[in-house]
């Protein structure tokens, strides 16, 4: 465990593709979205909890909970990682292909990388499968 669950939580994302596709999403359906950044202010957007005591009780349950090794907390967020990281590799490939499709020279590309669907269908999988262990 290298980074505590407090530190995961305050570092995700305000911005970026998935954010501005998210907030374009909640446009056609509104408050059906809302990015949660910070730890605390996920306890209090979750609880409705706005006391500092019992949001400061709350958030040391949740670190204790995240600590302990009996718990499938810790576990189940490196397979969330592990998924993000295949996902960022098959990324990579599918742009590789790509290129070797519409650049001549780099044409050997395009027969070492899966096309595009294909890595959309892996990435799939990869993810459903996650998270159907994660259910577990």
């Amino acid at each position: 465990m290298s980074k505590s669950i407090v530190e995961l939580v305050d570092n995700l994302p305000s911005g970026g593709v998935t954010v501005m596709m998210l907030k374009s999403l909640d446009f056609v359906v509104p408050g059906e979205w809302n990015n949660l950044v910070g730890f605390d202010n996920t306890i209090q957007a979750l609880t409705g909890e706005t006391k500092r005591k019992l949001v400061g009780k709350i958030r040391d349950r949740a670190i204790e909970l995240y600590a302990n090794p009996n718990e499938p907390y810790q576990g189940v967020l490196r397979l969330y990682q592990l998924a993000d990281s295949a996902d960022s590799a098959l990324g990579a490939t599918a742009m590789a292909n790509k290129i070797g499709e519409n650049i001549g020279f780099l044409s050997f590309l395009n027969r070492l990388t899966p096309k595009a669907d294909t890595t959309q269908t892996i990435d799939l999988c990869v993810k459903v499968a996650i998270g159907s262990m994660s259910l577990l």
